[in-house]
């Protein structure tokens, strides 16, 4: 039997919730086993139906369930089975949900216990005890380790095959740099993990550099830096310099800001053939409100990019408070004009559960219109987005569906001019 099994649930309401392995519990397992304790992964992920890949599941005496607010329906099946069928398991959930809403998500899904923030330290705390015969229940605080350096290497999974995310046609794995942003922006999901500069840590070099050395002797030159903001990273030009001898390709999250031309020089340099951004919206009152206002005076580096040969995703949002069918209209097509960005997603702008949008919506002159956490995808089946808030400041106000449609508005404008995400030749 196990010690622990990690199990990453599926999340059926996206084309492909298979296109790369759970990072977060891939480092839980490496620091587990690191300790020595007997601990497996268990992807549910892909095609194959949720019955037939819990008929499969091993025994273990913990399970810990990563949660995104989206695999809620999938999360409560998961521990339905685990009740039913491993009477005696302890169940743990951890992820972005249980951190926003520790109570509720324990009012909700009958487990013995979540951990908020992040998991290494605490899940070690929790197997230990449960073997002991002193199970740890309720809500557990995580631990920050702060030197990220001191956390082994995530384990990779065996059948790494069976993971779609591409880059220039090739399988690519995931690596961080990184933990935390620096950046308060008002929409931002990373502010449940660690964002708005709390407890951000950044990896050495030469730690970054063995891991990459590592990946590559499992087959890999194609690298996705999930970083919440790769370009933040204080060494960058050190860093760049160091990646630039390991004959990599490479993409990374950025703000248009860091897209200077030195910046955008060593990039280049060191493999990284795309960056993707956050414009989220080009009307300036849009940005204030996000507290991305700064990010106006910057958006000429796009050019520099350009210049460089990085391909620019850029993601925009609609449902913000100045938004109207004329001011979607006139923006967006500005955009398309004006911006040099490649690729592109339009979403709904979400109130992901402990958001300021979720947690005080009424401050922001918003209504949340459903809890219906299945719903809240960027960029669902189809191409759906989420459409849950309802507006009104007195000055302006718009409905769910009001949002919708300017969501195929705003698509159908960019799309006269720029390349759609789903069509990207590069990933």
């Amino acid at each position: 039997m196990n010690d622990a099994i990690l199990i990453n649930p599926p999340y059926n309401g996206i084309e492909d919730d298979a296109l790369e392995e759970n990072l977060g519990l891939s480092y839980i397992a490496g620091y587990l086993r690191d300790k020595n304790l007997y601990v497996e992964i268990d992807e549910m992920t892909g095609k194959v139906p949720l019955i037939e890949r819990l008929d499969k599941m091993g025994d273990a005496l913990v399970y810990g369930i990563s949660y995104y607010s989206t695999a809620t329906e999938s999360v409560t099946k998961i521990v339905d089975y685990i009740r039913s069928n491993k009477q005696n398991a302890l169940i743990y959930l951890g992820g972005p949900h249980p951190t926003a809403l520790p109570i509720a998500t324990l009012e909700k899904i009958k487990v013995d216990g979540v951990v908020v923030g992040e998991g290494e330290q605490s899940f070690y705390e929790i197997v230990c005890s449960a073997k002991a015969g002193l199970p740890i229940r309720g809500v557990i605080n995580g631990q920050i380790i702060q030197n990220m350096d001191n956390i082994p290497f995530p384990v990779r999974a065996i059948d790494r095959e069976r993971f779609t995310r591409r880059l220039g046609n090739e399988q690519c794995i995931c690596l961080l740099s990184s933990r935390g942003c620096p950046y308060n922006c008002l929409h931002c999901n990373s502010l449940i993990m660690g964002g708005g500069n709390r407890h951000i840590r950044f990896r050495s070099i030469a730690n970054l550099i063995d891991e990459v050395r590592h990946v590559k002797l499992l087959g890999y030159t194609k690298i996705k830096f999930n970083d919440d903001n790769f370009t933040a990273n204080p060494d960058l030009n050190a860093l760049l310099a160091a990646i630039e001898k390991e004959n990599i390709e490479f993409r990374v999250f950025g703000r248009v800001e860091h897209l200077t031309e030195p910046v955008c020089r060593l990039l280049k340099n060191a493999g990284c053939s795309m960056v993707s951004i956050g414009i989220e919206s080009y009307n300036p009152d849009n940005l204030i409100f996000l507290r991305k206002a700064n990010m106006s005076n910057h958006f000429s580096n796009l050019k520099i990019a350009k210049k460089y040969g990085l391909v620019i995703r850029a993601s925009f949002m609609v449902g913000l408070p100045f938004d109207t069918k004329e001011t979607i209209d006139n923006y967006f097509n500005k955009a398309a004009e004006e911006l040099e960005f490649d690729e592109f997603a339009v979403y709904g702008l979400i109130p992901y559960p402990g958001t300021p949008l979720y947690n005080i919506p009424e401050r922001y002159h918003y209504e949340i219109t459903s809890h219906d956490y299945t719903k809240y995808m960027q960029m669902g089946k189809g191409g759906e987005s989420c459409f849950v808030l309802r507006y009104n400041d007195g000055r302006n106000a718009f409905e769910p569906d009001d949002v919708r449609r300017w969501h195929y508005q705003a698509n159908k404008i960019l799309s006269s001019r720029k390349t759609h995400m789903r069509d990207s030749d590069i990933t």
